[in-house]
């Protein structure tokens, strides 16, 4: 498995997205944001664990995500 998906599947369960529908609308959120231009600080684009994060809990709403 790719290192960028590792880092994916486990910034989802640290935050909570767990089932494979959840895990599909972060993915299409993700990508969406890479669609608009916003590219992670990560090699190739890629988002960080700590970015992954911080938009996981966007992606559920949580005021802290700031």
């Amino acid at each position: 498995m790719k290192p960028d998906i590792k880092t994916f599947r486990a910034a989802c369960r640290l935050n909570g997205i767990i089932t494979d529908e959840d895990i599909y609308d972060f993915s299409d959120f993700i990508h969406d944001l890479k669609d608009k231009g916003y590219r992670g600080s990560g090699k190739h684009g890629d988002f960080t664990f700590d970015e992954l994060g911080k938009l996981a809990r966007e992606f559920r709403g949580e005021e802290d995500a700031q």
